[in-house]
């Protein structure tokens, strides 16, 4: 209650709360995606890698890297981006199963690509990781979240689920 009468208050005086009425169901946003203060790069850098086992030495953040295959996976399965320029990540399986989406969706391509909001990355062994990737890709929101393991010199992705 005590951070309502403060909410009103300062709205009285003309101060800075926006629009306290609850959201409508349903609505649509106004604009097309989130809008973000501050940062130059189209993509939200907030990336977190946790687990009881360290990332091999060598090998790039798990998060960030699994947030850059989750853009990259979302505008192939979008039309947006060719099947083959991310085909050398992943295994074989997981890059039939995205190119088959791709195939039926090659009409739909849009002209903004996705935009991550989220990665978290938990490494369940010494060589293997896991993560999830929250995504705005036109006008909703979707959950990216595979499996990474270490192959040779590099992550390759051997699981993958969307929704």
């Amino acid at each position: 209650m005590k951070a309502l009468d403060a909410m009103k208050q300062t709205e009285q005086r003309g101060g800075g709360t926006r629009n306290l009425q609850p959201p409508v169901p349903g609505a649509r946003r106004s604009h097309p995606r989130p809008k973000i203060s501050g940062s130059s790069s189209p993509a939200v850098k907030r990336s977190f890698t946790t687990g009881p086992h360290p990332v091999p030495r060598g090998l790039p953040d798990p998060a960030d890297w699994a947030r850059h295959l989750a853009v990259a996976i979302v505008d192939v399965m979008g039309g947006r981006r060719e099947a083959r320029s991310i085909q050398r990540w992943m295994t074989p399986e997981v890059y039939n199963q995205i190119r088959a989406v791709s195939q039926r969706t090659r009409c739909q391509g849009g002209s903004m690509p996705a935009l991550a909001m989220t990665a978290r990355a938990c490494s369940v062994t010494s060589d293997c990781v896991e993560f999830a990737v929250t995504i705005w890709d036109q006008d909703r929101a979707r959950a990216v979240a595979g499996r990474l393991k270490v192959v040779r010199t590099r992550w390759q992705l051997c699981e993958f689920e969307m929704q």
